[in-house]
């Protein structure tokens, strides 16, 4: 559904936790024709934050998060161990909650949860 609407500028706010990292990471998110800008408003305070900032500027796209999605469903079929919940959005059919969990991995990216709120479709530029 996603692809049929051809939206090209978007914004939203990421809220993104891990397993490991207490609190929420939030960044502001600013498509304009598929070009991301992200701002990171907030995260929590680890030895481990620029990992958490890497993992949200990967995620900072439509498109980015349906490649997560994929390469998770991937690695759950090969691997067999994943707790994968998706959730998307029934208006424009992007996704609105993805959470992970890899029982075999002991970093901080071992579990983690992000949710894609505030999202506005927009035929121009989003202002902040």
């Amino acid at each position: 559904m996603w692809q049929s609407k051809a939206i090209s500028y978007y914004g939203y706010t990421i809220d993104w936790t891990t397993g490991e990292a207490p609190g929420i990471a939030k960044a502001a998110v600013r498509v304009e024709a598929g070009d991301a800008i992200s701002e990171i408003r907030e995260y929590p305070s680890t030895g481990k934050s620029v990992q958490v900032l890497e993992e949200i500027n990967r995620l900072d796209t439509v498109t980015e998060l349906f490649d997560r999605i994929h390469k998770a469903v991937m690695e759950r079929e090969e691997a067999g161990f994943f707790e994968l919940k998706i959730q998307y959005n029934q208006e424009f059919g992007n996704p609105a909650y993805i959470a992970l969990r890899n029982y075999y991995r002991t970093d901080l990216l071992s579990i983690y949860a992000c949710s894609v709120v505030d999202f506005k479709v927009s035929g121009k530029e989003i202002s902040e």
